[in-house]
C-alpha cells in the first residue's frame, strides 16, 4: 500500500503492516503528536514529536512493529503527551515507566510460574508426544532432501554435535540486549495468549491450558529466534511445529476436557469400591464409637458411617466416609498434588467442607476423639452416589 491511498486516521492494521518503503524515509501522521516511520529497507517504527521545555521540537522512539501495536503506541504516547503538558521530561517519564513495566511483567511471570508449580499433578509434569508424524517418516514429517529418515536423522546428529549451544548464545545475546526486555516481554505474552486462543476452546480444563501455555511459549521463543536471524526458518514455522505439537498431545489425551478432575475422582472411587469394607471401621451409631460386632479393621483408611432414610419402598441407605489426613495424601491420593485434589472435590460437592470453608473438618471419630478428617459424602459412579443421587 503506497502512502498516498491513506484514507483514514488513526492509522488501521492492515495499513499499518502493509504500507511500501520509498526511496527515502518518510513519517505518517497516527494520531495527535504520534507518527508511523518507514525506512527505505522497510523497517517501520512508532515515533513521538514533542515540545522540550526550552520550546525545541524534538523525537521520541516508541518502538518497532509490528513488535509494538497501533494501540500500545497510542497509549503510549497519550501518557508522554500527558507528561509533557505537566512539565515532565517525556524521555524520563519513557524510561521510568519500562522500568515499572518490566517490573509488573517480571512480577506476572514469576507469579504465572510459581501458581504452576504449585498446582501441578503428576500427569502434566512431562508431556508426552507420539514421535510420529504420520507422514511415514518417523518423527519427521519432510526429509528436506535427505534419501531417508535415517540420513536425515544422522545429519542432525552431526551438526547438532558440531554447532551445541551455539544458536542459544546468539539468542540470549539478542533478548537480553540493553532496552530490549519490555518489548520481548510484550511480544512473547501476546504470541502466547493468541497460540492459547487458537488452538483450545473456552471451555478447555486447566491441564490443557498448562500444556497449551508451554507449547506457546516454545512458539514464542522459536518466532523470536527466528526473527533474530537465528533459525534460519520462515516466520511461523516454530507455531505451526508447535501447533502440530499440541493437537497430538490433546488426540493422545482424549481432547481438552477436564480428564484431570475425572482422574482424581476415579481415583477417589476405586479406593471406596475396594476398601469400602475392608479398611473403613464401621460407625454405626450417632454416639462416636465403633461398632463392637463388625469385623476387625487392618491398615485403617478411617471410618465409614451407614445411615437409613426414608421409608417403606423409599428405604434406602447412604455412606459417608471420614478419611484421616495421612491416608488421604500418603495412600488415597500419592503422588497428586493434594491442593488441587481438594479443591477439585469441593466444587464437585464429594466433599463436605468445614464450618470455616476448608476442605478437612474436626470431626470426634471412634476411640480416636476430635480429629481433622475428609468427610466423603458421595462418590459419583459408585452404586452408593447413583441411589443417592436417584
Amino acid at each position: 500500500m503506497k502512502r498516498t491511498d491513506i484514507k483514514r486516521r488513526p492509522l488501521a492494521d492492515t495499513t499499518l503492516s502493509s504500507l511500501e518503503p520509498e526511496a527515502g524515509a518518510y513519517r505518517e501522521l497516527d494520531s495527535p503528536g504520534l507518527y508511523f516511520r518507514v525506512k527505505p529497507n522497510g523497517q517501520k517504527s512508532w515515533e513521538l514529536r514533542y515540545k522540550k521545555p526550552d520550546g525545541k521540537w524534538s523525537w521520541l522512539g516508541l518502538g518497532g512493529y509490528p513488535e509494538v501495536g497501533g494501540a500500545f503506541a497510542r497509549q503510549k504516547a497519550a501518557d508522554l503527551r500527558s507528561d509533557a503538558s505537566e512539565g515532565k521530561n517525556p524521555i524520563t517519564s519513557k524510561k521510568a515507566r519500562q522500568a515499572a513495566e518490566i517490573d509488573a511483567a517480571n512480577d506476572t511471570f514469576e507469579a504465572l510460574a510459581r501458581e504452576w508449580h504449585t498446582s501441578r499433578l503428576m500427569e502434566v509434569r512431562m508431556l508426552a508426544v507420539p514421535a510420529d508424524a504420520s507422514k511415514g517418516l518417523g518423527m519427521f514429517d519432510a526429509l528436506n532432501g535427505f534419501e531417508d529418515a535415517a540420513a536425515l536423522s544422522d545429519a542432525l546428529k552431526a551438526r547438532v554435535a558440531k554447532y551445541y549451544g551455539t544458536p542459544l548464545t546468539a539468542f540470549l545475546h539478542a533478548l537480553c540486549a540493553p532496552g530490549e526486555m519490555l518489548r520481548w516481554a510484550v511480544i512473547v505474552r501476546r504470541t502466547v495468549e493468541q497460540f492459547i486462543t487458537q488452538n483450545l476452546p473456552a471451555s478447555a480444563s486447566g491441564q490443557a491450558q498448562r500444556a497449551a501455555l508451554r507449547f506457546g511459549l516454545a512458539a514464542a521463543a522459536g518466532e523470536l529466534a527466528t526473527a533474530f536471524g537465528v533459525t534460519g526458518w520462515p516466520d511461523g514455522t516454530a507455531t505451526t511445529a508447535a501447533r502440530v505439537c499440541l493437537h497430538a498431545w490433546l488426540a493422545e489425551r482424549g481432547g481438552a476436557g477436564n480428564f484431570e478432575g475425572d482422574a482424581i475422582l476415579a481415583r477417589l472411587r476405586q479406593v471406596i469400591e475396594r476398601f469400602g469394607e475392608s479398611r473403613f471401621t464401621r460407625w454405626e451409631s450417632a454416639a462416636a464409637k465403633i461398632d463392637e460386632h463388625g469385623p476387625r479393621t487392618i491398615d485403617r483408611l478411617g471410618f465409614r458411617k451407614t445411615l437409613e432414610h426414608g421409608m417403606g419402598d423409599a428405604l434406602h441407605t447412604t455412606n459417608t466416609y471420614y478419611v484421616l489426613p495421612e491416608a488421604w495424601r500418603a495412600e488415597i491420593f500419592k503422588g497428586m498434588n493434594i491442593s488441587a485434589v481438594n479443591k477439585e472435590l469441593l466444587q464437585r460437592g464429594v466433599l463436605e467442607p468445614g464450618s470455616d470453608g476448608k476442605a478437612y473438618s474436626l470431626i470426634r471419630l471412634p476411640g480416636l476423639g476430635p480429629q481433622r478428617c475428609y468427610v466423603v459424602k458421595t462418590v459419583p459412579g459408585t452404586d452408593e452416589g447413583e441411589a443417592k443421587a436417584a
